[in-house]
């Protein structure tokens, strides 16, 4: 059976995904504005941590008549909403400007006026009528401080819609004055039920909806579909011309297209009752869409009637079963508490969402000072949330710490000690003096006066004179590393300073509204939004001499995930799940999964075991309804978690039995009190979003289903989720089933992709990685292998496509080159994979060395990829891979017998089939090993290689352990460090690598080495050597000793005596101590009559080769070559130096490497040259694959001759491919 609980990531990869061609470019309409030039002058605002406030009076109506007169109107309403919305500016209230007369002309503004009342800039607007159909506004944007036109705005059109020159320009403000783009001009799209059109007349049965699209603000609601059937998922086209959506309007569902300025409809998707089509997403440039289909041949590949939706009625009774259960067991309940709150939703949000997104953003630093009532001393306060001076009810010392009382001129200031020295620099104070030292404990219970309560804060003032009130409390939470080791407490923002007012039983002086504005019990304060509020502390501590500094500070802040406005903590009745109650069940179902990676265990489980309340509640419209209901005469509480428990204790049921489980329904519900039998109106409360997506296992699924299902086998999210969705999933769950149940057994977080300086993406940064534009313009593979090879799934990735096309673009190209090599070469010895296959070469005995190390390489590899697969470390998969396709098989095994695959002669045939069965078999294993994480290029070359069948059907490759030879790997890589340092002895030497030399001489300390005689022809054919002899006894090779300490091992032991032991090792023999240390570990040195035993290790010898040798060393083993050639070895070296440049000349030219040449004429080579050469023609002709070669004296013109160059020398070259 098809399981309906899904994620996003399940649908799009069971589905099919289809793009479709959309016209590039629609009909263009006429424009409804048209702006005139305008001069931009400055930018108003520049006082710390404010934002400017603006004012928006009413528009100057410069024609004398109604329409004119109410577009006047409805402009200013609409454009100080729009400013309103988006909280860029502060906007002062339009009922304040009573007092201020209306402007005759917009060069007319009493600016001095707006200046008393606090504006910083006035937008002042004037519309005329410029003739019947055509309206003309004007407006300017005026800075009250200068008294000068800072922005000035013309548009002309029609009097058909007089909201859009409003919105027209609040973006061009936003534009001009904080560098953004308004939102005030988009629109949005949606699908409803409001016309009461259901299929059986009712709308509560949910079929019917028809789509609509409406400005931001939802004015000016238009109706885009009339079909009475229904129609979901609405989504703008980018250039907002164009609406896709899913309708059932033919009695299946399929992708249609509204096209709302040319009034057409299409249906791009092609549906039919077979073929099923949902969910249009649009590319980002408006060219194609994206959809859900069926046409793969799959009936039905998702079962959309089991498809969970979280708004409807019987998703939300199984949802509410999840309360019940905290409910029944006193885990639910009501709190006044300090919660994180969104200004902008006007909701709390619990710990898991302020998790959700953190920015850096910038506040100010406000140093202020209180005096105490008894004593001649101020105390020091420091805030970075000013508006928290209007709540503040007591100033935090730490008990034990020490407080200085300082001189400073004429005031004594209390500052922490460990604060004092810093602040005096930050306060740019010289002179001060420390009258004495108190400990914390000792300022407990000292009442201090707050500055602005009796003249600015009447009730905050009233309250002052409590008990316990404005005094001094000593707590341990006190933060001495920052601000001034004095903490003012404010428990109507802080969830520490609540807990702190509550134990002393102090009253809650909260008078923040919904709206995070003041209310009128916060005097002066009053009808400002709490962080505009900022500013007027500001001037009224400095107003009554209480401001010490003012500065900015650079911090993380907490910002809401939704509208990305910052959160404000804040004292509010909610509703919670006191997680705390749930015992250790949370921490034992959490340590009871599988998490692939220690860290993020950790860390989840840490936060299981914090315990934190979990706060359900929000004070939204839509949402699943918080079902309590509450007396509103004695208080008590009723709960009622399904639709019949409703019914059966309403006394009022004003949409019947089949009401809708949402607000306005439930709202008009009243239930009879049980306690007094009066009425129980409901708690006006919606849930969380989270708690939604954490219900999903029992609230999407049967009991059945859910019995069946879970716990789920494998859940994946990002790392932000281990306090969102992880978190919310595994609570719900154990107040569920009231035990230690999670429900999922394995949980991978992974990090986020970032820029490439690891900053987060972001459009307004514009350093987004465009998806669209990534998969047009770059394999999708070597993307998918980036993503995978770059970082483990838990960590954060910086995305570099620099990064992206270099070793990954090596490693999938070098796989693709692979194949062709093997089919090019394969073909022309008529290789057959079925027949010759690894184990007919096994059986011929025809594998040499090189295979059975490459065999063993790759038995190796299946092990470690097939145990990262399991582990989720794939991007130890991508880098086993990767090391293996570019280190061990392309640039190791390959050269190993690159000359047997080129030796045509019949006799080795089998040789060179053998070979190919070894490659054949090692792509088909690595195309296997790949296809996870590059699909598309691993199944096209094993298609174009192997055979048609999907790479999924066949059998995951298995580690033979009759292949494993771990004593041949340490050999080879043995030989590995060998080739390596002749290559580096060749560089020191400047001996090319294509040159032969005639010996290289190989000590090692270890014995062991001289098994590798075995290899020997192997070292020769690879560092191009005549001989190589293995030396065990150092006194045969060419070489001088040196002799030094190891000095960061020896220096920290002999300290002071380093220098005379330098001087003492000088004098040893450095080969008699060579020798010593090959047989013993440790040799006894007297230093200034003091022994000292020193270790091989605490020693470092250098070998330098004589003057006819060069070497190179590593290790412990040294190879030594000498600088000498003869003329033999001279030409064979220019002969391999010909044949490179050659076929590189082939390679450009776009010949088939296994092709063999008709003819290679060479031109320019000098006689001594050519003497040596010519003997050699035949050798040519096997390295270069040709048939002939001719030394030619004479250019032919009618050839196409390319010029080379070898050790200096010019020739040219021309290649006959028939």
């Amino acid at each position: 059976m098809n399981l309906p609980f899904r994620t996003v990531v399940g649908i799009l990869s069971i589905a099919s995904t289809v793009l479709l061609a959309t016209p590039q470019n629609p009909p263009t309409v006429q424009d409804e504005l048209r702006q005139e030039p305008s001069q931009v002058e400055l930018i108003i605002g520049d006082r710390i941590g404010a934002q400017p406030s603006f004012a928006v009076p009413d528009c100057l109506a410069l024609t004398n008549d109604p329409e004119t007169e109410s577009a006047a109107q409805t402009i200013a309403e609409v454009l100080w909403a729009d400013l309103e919305f988006e909280r860029e500016f502060r906007m002062l209230a339009r009922d304040t400007y009573t007092t201020i007369p209306q402007a005759r002309s917009l060069t007319n503004i009493p600016l001095d006026r707006w200046r008393e009342l606090g504006a910083d800039g006035v937008i002042s607007c004037s519309v005329e009528r410029s003739n019947n159909e055509q309206i003309q506004v004007t407006a300017r944007l005026f800075n009250v401080q200068s008294a000068s036109s800072a922005f000035g705005v013309q548009y002309t059109g029609s009097f058909k819609n007089i909201r859009v020159y409003a919105h027209q320009l609040s973006d061009e403000l936003h534009r001009h004055q904080r560098a953004l783009n308004g939102v005030a001009r988009t629109k949005i799209s949606f699908s409803s039920d409001r016309d009461n059109e259901g299929i059986l007349g009712s709308t509560n049965d949910r079929q019917t909806k028809e789509v609509y699209f409406a400005d931001y603000d939802g004015a000016n609601v238009k109706r885009v579909t009339v079909t009475r059937s229904l129609n979901i998922t609405p989504t703008w086209s980018p250039n907002a011309r164009a609406i896709a959506y899913t309708s059932w309007r033919r009695g299946y569902p399929d992708v249609f297209v509204s096209h709302i300025y040319r009034g057409n409809l299409e249906s791009p998707a092609g549906g039919t009752t077979e073929i099923h089509n949902w969910l249009p997403a649009w590319s980002p440039d408006g060219s194609q869409l994206a959809f859900t289909s069926n046409r793969d041949g799959n009936s039905e590949p998702l079962d959309h009637d089991k498809a969970y939706w979280t708004y409807k009625d019987e998703y939300i009774e199984r949802e509410w079963k999840y309360l019940e259960k905290a409910w029944e067991n006193g885990i639910l309940e009501e709190l006044e508490s300090v919660v994180p709150y969104c200004p902008s939703c006007q909701t709390s949000l619990s710990h898991a969402e302020v998790a959700q997104g953190y920015a850096t953003v910038e506040d100010p630093s406000l140093y202020y000072k209180v005096k105490l009532v008894d004593e001649d001393a101020y105390l020091i306060l420091w805030t970075t949330m000013p508006f928290t001076v209007v709540t503040d009810m007591l100033t935090g010392v730490k008990p034990e710490s020490i407080y200085s009382y300082v001189k400073i001129e004429n005031e004594i200031w209390i500052i922490a000690n460990e604060r004092l020295d810093e602040l005096m620099n930050v306060f740019h104070i010289e002179n001060f003096e420390i009258l004495k030292e108190v400990n914390g404990k000792s300022l407990d219970g000292k009442k201090y006066i707050h500055p602005l309560a009796e003249k600015y804060i009447p009730e905050l003032h009233t309250l002052s004179k409590q008990q316990g009130v404005h005094t001094v409390v000593a707590e341990d939470f006190v933060d001495l590393t920052t601000g001034t080791g004095l903490v003012h407490i404010s428990p109507a923002n802080g969830e520490i300073d609540f807990d702190i007012g509550k134990k002393r039983n102090l009253p809650l002086f909260n008078p923040i509204n919904d709206q995070a504005c003041f209310d009128e019990k916060s005097g002066k304060f009053n009808g400002l939004f709490v962080r505009d509020a900022n500013e007027l502390v500001f001037d009224l501590l400095k107003t009554v001499n209480s401001l010490v500094k003012l500065g900015r500070l650079k911090h993380e802040y907490p910002l809401c995930w939704r509208s990305g406005h910052r959160l404000l903590w804040v004292a509010r009745r909610a509703y919670f799940y006191q997680v705390d109650k749930l015992d250790n069940k949370a921490v034992k179902a959490a340590e009871s999964i599988e998490y692939y990676f220690e860290q993020p265990q950790n860390r989840f489980i840490e936060i299981i075991k914090e315990k934190r309340p979990w706060c359900i509640s929000r004070e939204r419209v839509w949402g699943t309804p918080l079902p309590i209901w509450k007396c509103i005469s004695c208080s008590h509480k009723v709960g009622l978690f399904s639709r019949k428990a409703i019914i059966d204790n309403a006394i009022e049921l004003p949409d019947g039995n089949n009401f809708e489980l949402h607000k306005p329904w439930m709202d008009r519900i009243v239930i009879n009190c049980p306690k007094c039998n009066n009425e129980c109106h409901r708690e006006l409360f919606v849930l969380d979003t989270w708690h939604n997506s954490g219900a999903a296992p029992f609230a999407s699924l049967s009991d059945e289903e859910y019995n069946e299902f879970i716990p789920a086998t494998f859940l994946t999210e990002g790392i932000d989720q281990t306090r969102g969705w992880a978190y919310t999933l595994l609570i719900e769950n154990i107040i569920m089933q009231n035990s230690s149940a999670s429900p999922y057994s394995a949980f991978l977080f992974q990090g986020h992709i970032l820029d490439e300086k690891g900053n987060k993406m972001s459009k307004r940064l514009g350093n987004i990685v465009e998806g669209y534009k990534t998969l047009d313009e770059n394999s999708v593979d070597i993307l998918r292998f980036y993503l995978m090879r770059k970082a483990t799934p838990i960590d954060s990735l910086n995305f570099s496509f620099e990064e992206m096309k270099s070793r990954p673009y090596q490693v999938i190209s070098t796989l693709y080159n692979l194949h062709k090599y093997l089919k090019q070469n394969g073909e022309y010895d008529n290789f057959n994979k079925d027949e010759h296959t690894l184990e007919w070469s096994i059986n011929n005995n025809s594998l040499s060395s090189p295979d059975y190390w490459i065999l063993s390489k790759l038995q190796n590899l299946i092990k470690d990829v097939t145990n990262s697969y399991s582990d989720t470390n794939f991007n130890l998969v991508a880098a086993s891979i990767d090391n293996f396709i570019i280190e061990s098989f392309s640039q190791i095994y390959l050269p190993m017998v690159r000359n047997e695959i080129w030796n045509d002669d019949d006799l080795h045939l089998n040789r060179r089939l053998s070979i190919y069965s070894i490659i054949s078999h090692i792509l088909y294993t690595l195309d296997v090993l790949l296809h996870p994480i590059s699909p598309f290029i691993t199944e096209f070359l094993h298609s174009s290689i192997f055979d048609n069948n999907p790479i999924l059907t066949k059998t995951w490759p298995k580690c033979n352990p009759d292949l494993l030879n771990d004593d041949l790997e340490s050999e080879f890589k043995s030989l590995q460090i060998i080739i390596s340092q002749s290559n580096s002895a060749r560089m020191k030497g400047k001996l090319k690598r294509r040159w032969p030399l005639k010996l290289s001489m190989i000590y090692s300390e270890d014995q062991s080495l001289s098994n590798l005689i075995k290899h020997k022809e192997l070292l020769q054919t690879f560092c191009n050597i005549r001989d190589i002899k293995y030396i065990d006894n150092v006194d045969e090779l060419p070489v001088n000793l040196s002799i030094f300490p190891n000095y960061d091992i020896l220096g920290k032991r002999l300290r002071a005596d380093i220098n005379e032991f330098r001087s003492i090792i000088k004098e040893q023999n450095a080969l008699d101590l060579f020798k010593h240390f090959i047989i013993n570990d440790s040799f006894i040195f007297k230093i200034n009559d003091t022994n000292y035993e020193v270790h091989k290790n605490e020693i470092k010898f250098q070998f330098d080769a004589t003057d006819d040798y060069v070497l190179s060393s590593k290790s412990g083993i040294v190879v030594i070559l000498p600088k000498e050639r003869d003329s033999d070895l001279f030409i064979e070296g220019y002969l391999r130096d010909l044949a490179r440049r050659i076929q590189s000349e082939r390679k450009e030219s776009g010949l088939d490497p296994s092709e063999i040449l008709k003819n290679t004429l060479i031109y320019g080579i000098d006689t001594p040259t050519k003497k040596l050469l010519m003997p050699k023609l035949s050798e040519l002709k096997y390295l270069i694959r040709t048939n002939n070669v001719e030394v030619v004296d004479d250019l032919n013109s009618s050839y196409d001759w390319k010029d080379i160059d070898i050790d200096g020398s010019k020739l040219k070259i021309c290649i006959i491919s028939s």
